[in-house]
C-alpha cells in the first residue's frame, strides 16, 4: 500500500501528531480487491471487536467506498488507524456519516472529535450541507453529534422535530432493514448481528441511559439502531 501516492490525491489536516487524510469520491481511487480495503476490514474487525458481515471485505468496501463521497484516513506514523466515510443526499443538502472505526489503541485520542470537525469546517461550507446524519447504537456518537450541531434529532427533551427533518428521516430509512419508527427515530432491527461485543458508553450518564431505553439494550447488546439527524 503507498500512502504516498494516495496522500497526493487528498488534502491533509494534522492534529495531534495524526494526519487526517481527505479523498472525494473514493471510489473511482480504490477497487474492492485494493489492499487498501483488507487494511480498513482489519481496523473495522478491532474496533468493533467482532468479525461478522458487518466487518468483512465486501461490506467494508460498500461502506467506506463504493458510492461515497468523501473518505477521511487517518494516518499515523505511515499506518493508517482509524477512518470514515460520507454519503451525501443532495436534494436534502444532508451529510451522512455512513461509518467511522477507529483502531481500539487509538480509541479516546480525538478522532471522532476531528472528524467531526472536518465535517462541520471544511464540508459544510465548501458544499453547502445544512443537515448531519448518520444510524448507530453507540452514545459517544450522540455526544459528538451535540457537540457538532445546532439541534439533534431525536431530541433528548421531548422537543417535536420539524417537517423537514421528518421528510430526511423517511427517505434515508425507508429502504433500511428494519422497522423504523419516525415518532422515536429508532429502527427495531436495524443490524442482522450485534455490532459490537458489548455497546460501548459515553462519559455522559443520561445519553447513556437515552440510548440504552431506547434500544432496549439488554446485557449490553441489541439489534436495534438510533437515526440521528443533526441541523449543522
Amino acid at each position: 500500500m503507498n500512502l504516498r501516492k494516495i496522500i497526493n490525491d487528498g488534502l491533509v489536516f494534522e492534529n495531534r501528531g495524526k494526519n487526517f487524510l481527505l479523498l472525494e469520491n473514493p471510489e473511482k481511487k480504490f477497487t474492492e480487491e485494493n489492499d487498501i480495503v483488507s487494511k480498513l476490514t482489519k481496523i473495522a474487525s478491532a474496533g468493533f471487536g467482532v468479525y461478522d458481515e458487518e466487518t468483512n471485505e465486501k461490506s467494508v468496501y460498500q461502506h467506506a467506498i463504493s458510492g461515497q463521497k468523501f473518505l477521511i484516513l487517518v494516518i499515523e506514523k505511515q499506518d493508517i488507524v482509524a477512518f470514515a466515510a460520507f454519503a451525501e443526499n443532495v436534494p436534502f443538502q444532508l451529510l451522512f456519516l455512513t461509518g467511522i472505526v477507529v483502531n481500539p489503541q487509538c480509541q479516546h485520542h480525538g478522532i471522532g472529535k476531528e472528524v467531526f470537525r472536518i465535517a462541520k469546517e471544511e464540508l459544510r461550507p465548501k458544499f453547502g450541507y445544512r443537515f448531519f446524519a448518520c444510524t448507530t447504537q453507540n452514545p459517544i456518537m450522540r455526544v459528538l453529534f451535540e457537540e457538532t450541531c445546532q439541534a439533534v434529532f431525536p431530541s433528548r427533551n421531548g422537543v417535536k422535530s420539524f417537517v423537514e427533518v421528518d421528510k430526511i428521516a423517511l427517505a434515508l430509512m425507508t429502504k433500511r432493514r428494519g422497522v423504523f419508527n419516525p415518532a422515536t427515530f429508532v429502527s427495531e432491527g436495524l443490524y442482522s448481528t450485534f455490532l459490537y461485543p458489548q455497546i460501548p458508553e459515553s462519559r455522559n450518564m443520561a445519553i447513556n441511559k437515552f440510548f440504552s431505553e431506547k434500544l432496549s439494550i439488554q446485557k449490553g447488546q441489541s439489534l436495534n439502531g438510533m437515526l440521528l439527524v443533526g441541523v449543522f
